[in-house]
């Protein structure tokens, strides 16, 4: 044994055998600190308590809903409904006798504009102007012509209030009447291709300043169905007279009632 530890002592020492290096200490396992494991449960917790409180919220309204909503709360308001604006697209056709026939009429805009003393009055009054298109023919001579009738107006109507309670929707549209009636003055305007000579009555030609024409009587009727309280949609149904022709028109309105 002897000579065995000596010849591996000489063998160690001429370089030999290398000596085995002592292995690496592990590293300890890491532990968080208690301070770092209470905040990081402090927070998860504050993350459920949050989700729990979102899921026990109402649902977010929608654009959609919320415009509905708003427009039922303004509808719902009191309103005096003392101011009538209303433009209408028309059309009809024209009855002629004398010398003029074959009267065509095209498709039209009214204007008109009313008001009352207070909101439960009946009476209605304001300004028309009503404008009217065509061709036709005065002695059997062919032309066009452009006739726009305005002046003053009185009327009869009701509106009925929007709805109210608990169980209604005041969102709903409420109906309402006006009918309207005047004498109107014309102010005219065409042309021909022949010359005339009576530019009173012929309506192919230009009239400076206003006239009379015939009687110019008119009367409307319309029925309202408001929406929201101020926007009304109306069924317009007229009868407009002059000399030796009458209109009578139909058709659609478009009102702001305030």
């Amino acid at each position: 044994m002897n000579c065995l530890a000596l010849l591996a002592a000489v063998l160690l020492a001429q370089g030999g055998i290398e000596p085995l290096a002592p292995p690496k200490p592990a590293a300890p396992p890491r532990a968080d600190a208690p301070d770092d494991v209470q905040a990081e449960d402090l927070e998860k917790k504050r993350a459920q308590r949050l989700q729990r409180e979102q899921d026990l919220l109402p649902p977010a309204e929608s654009p959609v809903d919320k415009a509905r909503r708003e427009l039922a709360a303004d509808a719902a308001a009191p309103r005096p409904h003392r101011f009538f604006a209303e433009i209408s697209l028309l059309a009809g056709g024209a009855l002629t006798s004398g010398d003029k026939s074959g009267y065509s009429l095209d498709p039209t805009s009214h204007f008109n504009v009313l008001t009352r003393s207070r909101p439960d009055a009946r009476a209605w009054y304001g300004l028309r102007i009503a404008p009217f298109a065509g061709t036709g023919y005065y002695k059997r001579k062919p032309g066009a012509y452009g006739l726009t009738y305005f002046g003053p107006m009185i009327g009869l109507g009701k509106i009925d209030p929007p709805a109210q309670g608990r169980d209604l929707d005041p969102a709903r549209p409420v109906a309402g009447w006006l009918a309207t009636a005047g004498i109107a003055a014309l102010a005219k305007s065409g042309r021909t291709e022949t010359a005339a000579k009576d530019t009173r009555h012929s309506d192919f030609t230009a009239h400076k300043g206003v006239i009379i024409d015939g009687l110019g009587l008119w009367a409307e009727a319309r029925y309202l169905r408001v929406l929201y309280g101020a926007l009304g949609i109306d069924a317009v149904l007229g009868l407009q007279t002059g000399y030796q022709r009458q209109f009578v028109y139909a058709g659609v309105g478009t009102s702001g009632i305030y």
